[in-house]
């Protein structure tokens, strides 16, 4: 290293004697001083608090007393608390707890501070979640933590832990999704909450072999974070999860509700005498869509930085177009939720409000504080303001005075804003005509006072920061009691369209779902982001430039804001090229005749075994995968169908090399629950020292087998077989954990040589390991002595290269594993790759 380097250095240590608890994107003491992150432009630090963030929510009111508003910024001002979860599939959840526990009731010296220790959520009920009192920062650097954080990252590694933000954890609970649910995600990345719903619906599937009657689908526009949300939740191994991607306020309904042509669904629609697209498809549907984010900005420190009163105005349309097609898609008598991650009321009561209005009694609020007991919310917001940054409309060409000083001193909110060169729309009417165009008549609070009351605005929920030490998060739990009205046509008030999905039952089911152009009636256009200095405002669809604007003043004749200029400045429409029709595809293929044969007689498969429901992704695929009976049923993956699919269901076989095993297929561990019950030939029942010897070296010398079992092996043909613990081992575990069929089962493999080689990824070796231990057949003294003691050199393979390398080369992108830990004589596991937590896959603003 040159002596730049450490000048720069030296000049670090100096502002930072100490070393500790800083590192260059941002950390150091909670408190005021807090230097939060590094503007990318200029490369300064970002200091919390921004003068228009103050004035903005000052002026909403969500903080009563003055008292309690500089509590409210103090709380900001300090990094986001840590917050985890053990998942509710955990098989040994009572061994994690009481380690997790032992930590809990200690109190920890954090930058010579005496910090409070772990608690525990009470609102997270069936099942455990904590909340720290420090940061992750904090949590990866303190040295005193070292144990407690390794403990964290090794079963977030193994997918048995997933960190989670404190309130992104309600949604799903006040959601009370169960297995029969049909559910869908809207807005599903990067997948923390719904993973969180999966292990409800498919609690215990994958130890047993069970199918749960409901599914989820997984929604989400962007494609790239529609498979990093896969990622997420591969470690749950069910086949009743469904990624897709489409703009959610576009998803389609063709396609849906195959098998749900039952007698009372015949009667019910009879009954409604409305198509059977109104009664909706879902039980349960979250529409956690995207926002402003400036909840989040504890742990997105960026936000002090680029937030303005305009994004929230800018997403307010979208975000009412992704609930109102929720609305429509959910089933009579059905649970919708909506959330966000921002505290602007404008993105949460002003959108709730206006789907109620639009719904004409369809929908109705519930209050959801009974379901999330020991959790301190605040109710909806009855009256709220609309403001916009007086910079942005006279860098337009308008000139839009606000009250003097002399008028202001006698209202300091008022003042506050000026001040921070915020201007107040006190109605539509006084919005500049070309700002209309996102500043729509629905982001006004009811012009009745007891609107509000006679809907229940008060049942949504809003979580402050300062109340809990959590994030900034909205909530609105909502039932639909009848079918939703259709779409009207003609202008809207304020003559803006916006592309909705108008859905006709047809005899052919033809027209069902076909795509249309709708005008709105309640002024909801597209989405369109806040113009920029520059001025010019963009969207998805068009983009307006204004130019050559003419300032002149007009004089109100009343002491209200006054009106826009006469002279509007010239607006140039630029229309993007028309999106692309749909074309269906067919998705899946289903699992020849002939493929099926050699499974059926190499792996001994019984006759009862769901064959029907094994599909390729597309011919000449070499992953087989497995899909529940319900989300078969219900999404017709076909022709029909306009989903447009990322991935669905679970890996049950893999394509093997010809050369090297005696069938075309080989077994995976992901779909073993589901394989192992109807399996009669190629398993092998071995002990529990044998099965740990396995995970920890990552094959098994034949010689050190009983020399009863070790026919069994030695008469297997090339190719994959199970592994499995001797039945007599399995008395008394019961009681000690939730193991299932498939709890201790290992996929292996039979090559040249004596040796038994695993094909597992490394976590779960890791959950395997901690599988045993709860169980007692095994104990940490044991596996380490296994780790330290001295293995034997690697053999040579007879011919070319271990069969068992060549299979991990065979697996593809398309659905196969990247990260197979392929076992052979003396190889190391590879690292796993770690299942990725919320905070580090924020959601797009």
């Amino acid at each position: 290293m040159g002596k730049s380097w450490h000048r720069k250095k030296q000049k670090r240590d100096k502002h930072n004697p100490g070393g500790h608890g800083k590192d260059r994107q941002g950390g150091g003491k909670r408190g005021n001083e807090w230097i939060v992150a590094r503007d990318p432009t200029t490369g300064k630090n970002i200091v919390p608090g921004s003068p228009v963030f103050e004035a903005y929510y000052q002026a909403q009111g969500i903080v009563a007393s003055e008292v309690e508003w500089q509590t409210f910024m103090q709380t900001l001002a300090v990094p986001l608390p840590a917050s985890f979860r053990v998942n509710l599939d955990c098989d040994f959840t009572d061994m994690l707890v009481s380690e997790i526990e032992g930590h809990v009731a200690k109190r920890v010296q954090v930058d010579g501070e005496e910090v409070a220790p772990i608690k525990r959520l009470e609102f997270f009920q069936g099942g455990h979640a904590y909340q720290m009192a420090i940061d992750r920062h904090t949590l990866r650097k303190d040295t005193s933590l070292g144990k407690f954080h390794e403990l964290i990252k090794v079963h977030t590694d193994a997918g048995t832990i997933t960190r989670q933000e404190t309130v992104s954890m309600i949604p799903p609970v006040v959601l009370g999704v169960q297995p029969h649910h049909r559910v869908l995600d809207m807005c599903a990345a990067p997948g923390s909450k719904t993973s969180q719903m999966l292990e409800t619906l498919s609690r215990g599937c994958s130890r047993t072999g069970q199918e749960p009657s409901g599914y989820i689908i997984a929604n989400d526009s962007d494609t790239a974070r529609a498979y990093m949300l896969v990622h997420q939740c591969r470690r749950i191994n069910t086949v009743a999860l469904c990624v897709t991607t489409h703009k959610a306020q576009l998803f389609p309904a063709r396609g849906l509700g195959g098998a749900e042509n039952t007698p009372e669904m015949e009667a019910e629609a009879a009954n409604w005498k409305v198509p059977r697209v109104a009664l909706g498809y879902f039980d349960r549907i979250l529409c956690d869509v995207p926002c402003s984010g400036d909840g989040t900005v504890r742990k997105t420190f960026n936000i002090w930085r680029t937030w303005s009163p305009g994004q929230g105005l800018g997403l307010h349309p979208m975000q009412f177009m992704i609930a109102q097609r929720g609305a429509a898609l959910l089933k009579i008598g059905g649970l919708m939720v909506y959330s966000t991650c921002t505290l602007n009321p404008i993105e949460n009561e002003a959108v709730v409000l206006s789907l109620l209005k639009e719904s004409e009694g369809a929908l109705e609020l519930l209050d959801p504080r009974p379901l999330l007991p020991g959790l301190k919310v605040r109710p909806g917001l009855d009256s709220w303001k609309v403001i916009e940054s007086t910079t942005r409309l006279q860098g337009s060409g308008y000139l839009v005075p606000s009250r003097g000083e002399a008028e202001c001193e006698n209202d300091p909110v008022e003042e506050t804003l000026r001040k921070a060169g915020l201007t107040v729309f006190p109605t539509y009417e006084t919005v500049p005509e070309p700002y209309r165009r996102w500043i729509k008549p629905s982001c006004f609070p009811p012009q009745d006072p007891e609107l509000s009351s006679r809907l229940n605005l008060h049942y949504c929920m809003r979580c402050l920061p300062h109340d809990q030490d959590t994030g900034g998060f909205f909530i609105a739990l909502l039932k639909k009691t009848r079918p939703m009205p259709k779409p009207r046509t003609g202008k809207s008030s304020v003559g803006a369209e916006a592309e909705v999905l108008v859905e006709d039952d047809d005899e052919d089911g033809e027209k069902e779902g076909s795509r249309k152009m709708a005008p709105t009636t309640s002024g909801v256009g597209t989405a369109m982001p806040t113009l920029s200095e520059g001025s010019i405002a963009s969207t998805g669809d068009s983009s307006i430039q204004v130019e050559g604007a003419v300032a002149t003043t007009t004089e109100a004749s009343t002491g209200e804001t006054p009106a826009p200029l006469v002279a509007a400045p010239q607006v140039r429409m630029r229309q993007n090229p028309p999106r692309k029709a749909f074309v269906p595809k067919e998705f899946f293929v289903p699992l020849g005749d002939e493929g099926w044969a050699t499974i059926q007689s190499f792996y001994g498969v019984s006759k009862d075994f769901p064959r029907d429901r094994l599909f390729l992704r597309k011919d000449g695929c070499k992953v087989v995968i497995l899909l529940s009976k319900g989300l078969l049923d219900d999404v017709q993956l076909s022709t029909r169908c306009q989903l447009q699919l990322v991935n669905a269901g679970t890996r049950i076989f893999d394509r093997a090399s010809a050369e090297r095993s005696a069938c075309t297929y080989r077994l995976s561990q992901d779909g073993m629950a589901y394989m192992l019950p109807h399996m009669s030939k190629r398993v092998v029942k071995v002990g529990p020292v044998e099965l740990a010897a396995m995970t920890v070296h990552g094959y098994l010398d034949l010689e050190l087998l009983p020399l009863e079992k070790r026919p069994a092996v030695e008469e297997l043909e090339m190719g994959s077989f199970v592994a499995t613990l001797e039945a007599t081992c399995l008395a008394g575990v019961a009681e000690r954990m939730e193991a299932g069929i498939a709890s201790f089962a290992l996929m292996c493999w039979r090559g040249f040589g004596t040796k038994m080689n695993v094909m597992c990824i490394a976590h779960d070796l890791f959950i395997f390991q901690c599988r045993l231990k709860a169980a007692g057949l095994i104990t940490e003294d044991q596996l380490e002595a296994m780790r330290k003691e001295k293995r034997p050199p690697r053999e040579q393979p007879k011919q070319g290269k271990v069969e068992a390398e060549s299979e991990a080369a065979a697996v593809d992108l398309e659905g196969g594993d990247p990260e197979a830990v392929v076992k052979d004589e003396g190889m190391n596991i590879k690292p796993a790759m770690p299942v990725k937590d919320e905070d580090a896959m924020a959601r797009d603003a």
